[in-house]
């Protein structure tokens, strides 16, 4: 409407999202995105008339017609409310031991919504595996524990877990075996990785 042949004209669109959010059964999928195809119309997706006979002349086809040639953007992406916890140091070597625990506190009197998920450890340092240990899913409400030895016996070094629901939090218990001499105990650093909500947040991180 009001089209000046003269000139390029510009067309906004309005594009409304609607869905409701299950993090708890991750929902929606993540990391995932949302697209939107936008096109002039009436084109042959419409279905009123095909690639060939939108070529050809007509006198019962709509004017104008245009070709099929789609412009898809992404309006926007999901990725995973995830907490990455720092364990500086985790040791099993030279008679020591590290007790590792990763509690999952979605649970809680704040209306947070309660989730459920896995947590892999990346090694870095010595003897550090290649591959990361993937823990079984942690349930809302509880907390998940296990040795440096079990997990990677003969390693040094520090690990990053990262944790598929928010609000992991981890202790580290580091002490000679039999915990007899030697022994200490830190809190795991929650590390900032961009998706981190603050509690009584639900669904995921949505970035538009």
């Amino acid at each position: 409407m009001n089209t000046n042949p003269s000139q390029i004209d510009t067309v906004n669109f309005a594009v409304y999202a609607n869905y409701s959010a299950n993090p708890a059964n991750n929902s929606p999928a993540a990391p995932s995105s949302m697209q939107v195809t936008l096109s002039f119309a009436p084109t042959p997706s419409g279905g009123g008339f095909t690639t060939a006979t939108g070529a050809a002349a007509s006198n019962t086809l709509t004017i104008p017609r245009f070709a099929d040639s789609l412009n898809t953007k992404t309006l926007a992406s999901f990725v995973l409310c995830t907490t990455d916890l720092l364990y500086p140091y985790v040791i099993n070597v030279n008679g020591f031991d590290t007790g590792l625990a990763i509690a999952n506190t979605t649970s809680d009197p704040f209306g947070t919504t309660a989730q459920v998920g896995t947590c892999a450890l990346n090694f870095y340092g010595s003897s550090a595996p290649t591959a990361a240990f993937v823990t079984p899913s942690i349930a809302t409400g509880t907390v998940y524990a296990n040795l440096a030895s079990t997990v990677s016996p003969g390693f040094s070094g520090y690990i990053i877990a990262v944790c598929n629901f928010q609000f992991a939090h981890g202790f580290a218990f580091v002490s000679d075996v039999g915990a007899r001499n030697l022994a200490m105990g830190y809190l795991a650093l929650i590390m900032n990785n961009g998706g981190n909500l603050s509690r009584g947040t639900t669904g995921e991180n949505l970035n538009n």
